[in-house]
């Protein structure tokens, strides 16, 4: 088939993503999830409130809502009465957040039933068999694999796009692309093995499975990083004071992280 012709191939309306690839260094890793996380690039985070707040405050990331503004004045920090929404994407730029319709991470605070997750996983290994999302297209999903292999050009990626959902077993291959290089580029998963023998391992969806993560109380479920990253990415551009030191003194109490 022709590039145009993979391009315009049709998907379900949550198709599974297949992805695996070469195992990247925990350096890689942590950078690649600081700038793709739902957490900072969507404001998607899970149950824990008050770890989501002291992150926001540790990061100086602008809060949005009145209702947690409410809460972090209830913790003892002063925000402003009001969000200027240029703040948070004035945030994110300089965080170098990378805008991604479909393929995300999900590992600093995520309330999904199996625990935190992502195609990149937080020591280095590259593996997702999960849905994509809704209603996505070929070219919507291959260019948030363009933008991320462009960011991380040491990525040897191979991406599957199926049929169906990932809880289906008789969904089949529609497109794949390859991720190296620094391009993405599409294929015929008939034609050309993206994956190059890389291993798949699926998300373990077992009633058992599920219930051990929910056993857990949300800061032991929800948050898949060590909370020793929060605290280095909030020095990026020199130590800590004022408020977000004091907010990164509580953080490190409540997650128990060494003092440095």
């Amino acid at each position: 088939m022709t590039n145009d012709q993979l391009l315009n191939l049709a998907l379900p309306k949550w198709p599974q993503m297949v992805v695996s690839g070469q195992t990247v260094t925990v350096d890689q890793a942590k950078e690649i999830i600081r700038r793709t996380d739902a957490f900072f690039t969507m404001g998607f985070g899970g149950n824990d409130r008050e770890y989501d707040l002291l992150v926001r405050l540790v990061l100086g990331k602008p809060i949005i809502f009145e209702w947690d503004r409410r809460a972090v004045r209830d913790l003892g920090f002063d925000v402003p009465d009001k969000t200027n929404w240029q703040e948070e994407s004035g945030w994110a730029e300089k965080w170098d957040c990378i805008d991604t319709g479909y393929v995300t991470n999900a590992w600093i605070s995520s309330s999904f039933i199996y625990g935190p997750h992502g195609w990149c996983h937080p020591d280095g290994r590259i593996g997702f068999t999960d849905n994509v999302g809704k209603w996505p297209s070929v070219e919507a999903v291959l260019d948030d694999w363009k933008k991320l292999a462009a960011a991380f050009t040491f990525l040897d990626v191979g991406v599957t796009l199926m049929s169906g959902e990932s809880c289906e077993e008789d969904s089949q291959p529609v497109v794949s692309i390859d991720v190296s290089r620094g391009t993405a580029n599409l294929y015929d998963p008939a034609v050309v093995d993206v994956h190059r023998g890389h291993k798949i391992t699926p998300i373990d969806r077992s009633g058992d499975a599920a219930i051990a993560v929910l056993r857990n109380r949300p800061r032991q479920r929800e948050h898949g990083i060590d909370p020793a990253w929060i605290l280095e990415w909030a020095e990026r551009d020199g130590p800590l004071t004022g408020q977000r030191l004091r907010a990164a003194e509580m953080f490190q109490a409540m997650m128990g992280v060494p003092r440095g």
